[in-house]
């Protein structure tokens, strides 16, 4: 019969103690600074998977590639990654223009070459290409698409690239042109 005195007692002890606590919340915050560090890290690293497309044939594999890798290494700490790129490539009196998408939707991207404008249509996790004509040694681009774009001056017998990259987590937002 005592020990179930001693029982009752503890039991009622430990009922008081967890009464008088304070209620613990736990509060994380995201950190941020790893959206823009991979965002820099992207803007430094498309142009090597490029320049690694260019060596070997297949640079929309090699940017595919790359991008794939980085979408799930975001994928991985939480960030949401959508990414647009535009491979021009030179050939004999024309660039070939490759268009990849990974934005979660179908992407129509507007290019004009010297004045000829080629609509491109990209499904989602594919990439697309047109060969438009140039002339000299460098012509102007323009490119747009639905979250942005640009407009350059580019050298006709160099690779050339234009990426757009949006990082989401939560409010966080980041964007990202590159022109390289």
């Amino acid at each position: 019969m005592k020990g179930q005195f001693f029982i009752i007692g503890a039991l009622l002890i430990c009922s008081l103690l967890y009464i008088g606590l304070a209620p613990t919340i736990s509060v994380t915050v995201a950190d941020s600074a790893d959206m823009g560090r991979l965002a820099e890290n992207m803007e430094s690293e498309l142009p090597h998977a490029l320049n690694i497309g260019a060596v070997s044939p297949g640079v929309p594999g090699a940017l595919m590639g790359f991008s794939n890798f980085s979408a799930d290494a975001a994928h991985g700490r939480g960030i949401s990654m959508k990414c647009l790129w535009v491979a021009i490539e030179p050939g004999q009196g024309s660039v070939n223009v490759t268009v990849g998408n990974l934005m979660g939707a179908e992407e129509t991207v507007g290019i004009d070459v010297d004045g000829t404008y080629m609509a491109v249509r990209v499904p989602d996790g594919a990439f697309n290409y047109t060969e438009l004509p140039v002339s000299g040694p460098s012509f102007t681009v323009n490119i747009t698409h639905a979250d942005g774009g640009t407009a350059a001056e580019m050298p006709s017998n160099k690779t050339s690239l234009y990426a757009f990259l949006q990082l989401s987590r939560g409010g966080d937002v980041t964007r990202k042109e590159i022109l390289a």
